[in-house]
């Protein structure tokens, strides 16, 4: 039968292979086939610390979907940009060279100083982990948080008061210079002297910059002084602070004179007037 025949072409799309280099990242698979003309999506890379920038073949970016017009295998190859991020340092009481820094994964990273008086710097940690300078591996911000160790030189002062004879001042009689461990709570021992009270020792706290001075007063022990006056007026008795100067009365009798104080009722030993008392006394009128 004579008659005109069209006859249709019929075409299957080739596949062709992507091999993919992650160049340092990670990838689900190490290839992947694609139909030409089918839409595509590439697969998608992860790197610890980079951000992905995309894939390559022979320097040119792909694009992660499309429609794929690659007529032949291709390799691609994975960019990526370090990540940067920031570093806090809080240096509690004390004091750091810097606040914050920037830190690019991968990179070298120094990191800062810290000084605190009265203290020695240990160093900065995390989570307590402990950080030094080099190549910076955290794939976050973070915070560093000083350690510090408390110093055992820390040098205080104590003094010990006695109160004058004479007068309510004060003399440094004592100094003692001593050492001890920042901010520690402390109770210095105080002194035993002869004819004086001691007081009650005290807590005081370590100051890290060693200007802890510790003052102890010891008033003086009171003694009386009484009048026996053997007929004459009465004299009150007078109360004085050891090695305080006497003033010691003079009594008076109507009819009699005076001749003098003693220390015994039989009237035998004098008493000196510019004696001090170290004890309760009594002294007698002849």
């Amino acid at each position: 039968t004579d008659s005109n025949v069209t006859l249709v072409a019929k075409w299957t799309a080739n596949s062709y292979k992507a091999t993919y280099n992650a160049n340092g990242g990670s990838v689900s698979s190490s290839n992947k086939n694609y139909t030409y003309d089918a839409n595509y999506t590439l697969l998608e890379p992860t790197r610890t610390g980079y951000e992905f920038l995309g894939w390559y073949k022979d320097g040119t970016l792909v694009p992660s979907t499309g429609t794929w017009k690659f007529d032949t295998d291709i390799s691609l190859i994975a960019e990526w940009k370090a990540c940067v991020y920031t570093v806090t340092y809080d240096a509690g009481v004390g004091t750091s060279s810097q606040t914050s820094a920037q830190a690019t994964y991968d990179s070298n990273f120094t990191l800062a100083t810290a000084e605190r008086v009265g203290y020695k710097f240990d160093a900065w940690y995390y989570n307590g982990t402990k950080y030094e300078s080099g190549i910076w591996k955290t794939d976050k911000s973070i915070t560093l948080t000083a350690k510090w160790t408390a110093r055992t030189d820390i040098e205080y002062v104590v003094n010990h008061h006695q109160q004058n004879a004479n007068d309510d001042d004060y003399t440094i009689v004592d100094t003692e210079k001593l050492k001890g461990t920042a901010d520690a709570t402390i109770k210095p021992s105080v002194k035993t002297y002869t004819h004086f009270v001691s007081p009650d020792a005290k807590e005081f706290t370590i100051s890290p910059d060693g200007k802890l001075v510790v003052n102890y007063y010891y008033n003086r022990v009171t003694y009386d002084l009484t009048y026996v006056t053997n007929g004459g007026e009465t004299i009150s008795k007078q109360t004085y602070k050891y090695a305080q100067t006497l003033v010691v009365a003079t009594p008076s009798r109507t009819g009699y004179t005076f001749g003098g104080w003693f220390t015994d009722k039989a009237l035998q030993n004098e008493y000196s007037a510019t004696a001090t008392l170290n004890a309760n006394t009594t002294i007698y009128a002849y």
